[in-house]
């Protein structure tokens, strides 16, 4: 049983085992360039005698069309790598490492190379502070599992967090300096990933005009922890605001090796440039219609600068439009139905729409997602989301395939690709502590779909190598990517905890008052979300993963017939406990109606009742689950 992850495009098993030599191995017994051979060092490979052989090894950085393939040979005298690049060899190596088992390895041949150029992951660094620590934790697990882009989303209207030299005024309390971003370019180059910044502009520029106000379109700004779209945005007339933008973007620039800057472009609100009389004027006299052709020529002559910076630009897909470039990367975040407009108008196009890790979604349903998806597989896979009672309370209509917005006629001229993908982790809900846990629990799945063969789709064999990859992930690189065992000790609660999950989508942002005003049609716009930037997130719906490791281990007992008496036992002895520590510990009474339900479950589950999917919550931001598990099995 092969327990790759992922899967790489073939695998031939052949007979006994390379050992582990309990003497160091010699340098002439792993031959290969320098970066490889620190890979090999702080790699558990060690006592293994590996030779490699490489076509190219002199970049210094990695580049969108460098080769990531590579051929693998494990016979019971060594290891035999050979590839294109030391990108394809260090992909070879996390192979082997996950080969790697105790003191052998089991000898095969791999081959193997990445669907997609473009394998990435977009950390938002701006609505809570990732530590240089945590980013570092990340691009080692990024390596493990063969992904190559981290996107680094540096400003928002919560925090500006680069230093510069030309306005250092702009960063935030806690910020990265241009010698720390340095550093990790070339710990990331070590891993075989390239970074990708991105300033957000027009929009979600709260943070640069605190700091220089004559740069935005309104008045005053005052500082704002608060989530959601802001209305303040840039001027896209004002002249000193380019020039601006020249110098911030340059540092960026030079900061950054890779070809590619991100510039935004989302959700950019209109309101203050409608209401400004010189924004009108200029926009008469540069026979501008409305505001999406005011957004679109600042577009064009921000992609003009980052050009002469010699860099490649990227937008997110609101930027389509009938005046935009040709040459811009459009990331495709509002649905698939943007990916399917970005091509036809000719576009390269990364997907980012059906992976959304802050969405608290199962790996499975993004696992399902495929970035070249036909429109009726897409589909499929909605009407399957759409008939699944897990995801009955999420607001709005669940599913990635079409999207939620229209798009602006555009010219059809050359075919667009699809580069790749990124999975993206907004952080209005996760702290630098909870990072890991948000985005390992899932990551792993969907890694596997940017790199193997579309072919490789069970889902249930996915989830298997998944928690055998979670402990791994741990001894390699520190990654917790289940629970907090800490929380769990003190509170002497796991057989509740273990079972629970966060609702779903953005429910838990918007908090329940705006959500049943979206889900009724109601006007919500005065209702204040229960969360800012400000809120400490330290309760045990912080604590808990996105999906449920114990709930799937359940229903494996419940699916093989296996006795539930030790489960049920558990759960209602749970809510015995909590009723006890509510006296000592009165924030867990957000707890209590899930306890609750859980020992009715077990009482139903014994006894070989119906249940209702409705025991299953939500239960204000938790859900039970197992409720579903056990309906489903019932029917």
């Amino acid at each position: 049983m092969v327990d790759l992850l992922p899967m790489p495009t073939s695998i031939q098993s052949g007979d006994g085992y390379l050992r582990r030599s309990k003497e160091n191995v010699s340098s002439e017994q792993v031959r290969a360039p320098g970066r490889v051979l620190r890979a090999v060092a702080r790699l558990p490979l060690a006592g293994f005698p590996i030779e490699v052989e490489i076509v190219e090894s002199t970049a210094e950085q990695p580049r969108l069309n460098d080769s990531y393939a590579y051929g693998l040979v494990v016979s019971e005298t060594g290891v035999r790598i050979e590839a294109d690049t030391q990108w394809g060899a260090l992909a070879a190596l996390t192979t082997l490492t996950q080969l790697t088992s105790d003191d052998s390895i089991p000898c095969c041949a791999i081959t193997d190379a990445p669907r997609f150029q473009w394998r990435g992951l977009m950390v938002d660094v701006a609505r809570h502070y990732i530590s240089l620590e945590t980013l570092r934790r990340t691009l080692d697990a990024m390596g493990y599992f063969k992904l190559n882009v981290l996107h680094i989303h540096l400003s928002d209207d919560q925090a500006f967090r680069y230093r510069g030299t030309s306005y250092p005024e702009m960063a935030s309390a806690e910020h990265y300096t241009a010698s720390d971003l340095a550093a990790l370019v070339a710990y990331a180059a070590d891993r075989g990933v390239r970074i990708v910044p991105e300033l957000d502009v027009p929009g979600h520029t709260t943070s640069w005009l605190v700091t220089h106000p004559e740069w935005g379109a309104g008045g005053e700004v005052s500082a704002s922890s608060a989530f959601g779209p802001h209305e303040t945005v840039l001027d896209p007339t004002r002249s000193e605001l380019m020039d601006a933008l020249g110098h911030i973007f340059g540092e960026i620039a030079e900061v950054f090796p890779d070809p590619y800057v991100h510039f935004g472009g989302d959700e950019v609100r209109s309101n203050e440039w409608q209401g400004s009389a010189a924004i009108q004027d200029y926009m008469r006299t540069q026979k501008i219609d409305d505001v999406n052709g005011l957004q679109a020529d600042f577009n064009r002559r921000l992609v003009s600068m980052l050009g002469r910076l010699g860099k490649k630009p990227v937008g997110w897909d609101e930027i389509l439009h009938p005046n935009l470039p040709d040459n811009v990367v459009i990331q495709c975040w509002r649905g698939m139905f943007g990916r399917d407009e970005a091509l036809r108008a000719g576009y390269d196009c990364l997907v980012s729409a059906p992976y959304y890790l802050d969405l608290f979604m199962p790996a499975g349903v993004h696992y399902r997602y495929d970035p070249e998806a036909t429109t009726a597989d897409l589909a499929g896979i909605d009407g399957q989301l759409r008939n699944d009672s897990r995801f009955a309370h999420v607001v709005g209509d669940i599913g990635w395939g079409k999207g939620f917005t229209d798009y602006l006629e555009l010219e059809t001229s050359k075919k667009g690709r699809v580069l790749g993908a990124e999975a993206c982790i907004w952080t209005e809900l996760v702290s630098d502590e909870l990072f890991d846990r948000r985005v390992w629990s899932r990551m792993p799945a969907i890694a596997e779909r940017f790199w193997s063969e579309r072919k490789v789709r069970d889902e249930g064999d996915m989830y298997r190598r998944l928690e055998l990859h979670h402990t791994r992930l741990e001894q390699l690189c520190g990654v917790d990517a289940v629970i907090d065992r800490d929380m769990l000790g003190v509170l002497g609660l796991e057989a509740l905890i273990d079972m629970l999950e966060p609702v779903k989508g953005y429910t838990r942002v918007l908090g329940e008052e705006l959500s049943s005003a979206r889900k009724e049609g109601r006007d919500g716009t005065q209702i204040k979300r229960p969360y800012t930037a400000d809120t400490l997130l330290d309760r045990v719906i912080d604590r808990i993963a996105p999906e449920s490791v114990a709930t799937r281990h359940f229903v494996s007992a419940l699916e093989a017939g296996e006795d539930t008496t030790g489960w049920t036992s558990g759960w209602r002895e749970q809510h015995r406990i909590l009723i006890g520590l509510l006296s000592q510990r009165p924030e867990l009474a957000e707890l209590e109606e899930a306890s609750r339900a859980l020992a009715e479950l077990a009482d139903i589950v014994d006894a070989g009742g119906e249940v209702s999917p409705a025991l299953a919550g939500p239960y204000g931001e938790y859900l039970l689950p197992a409720v579903f598990a056990v309906s489903a099995h019932e029917s």
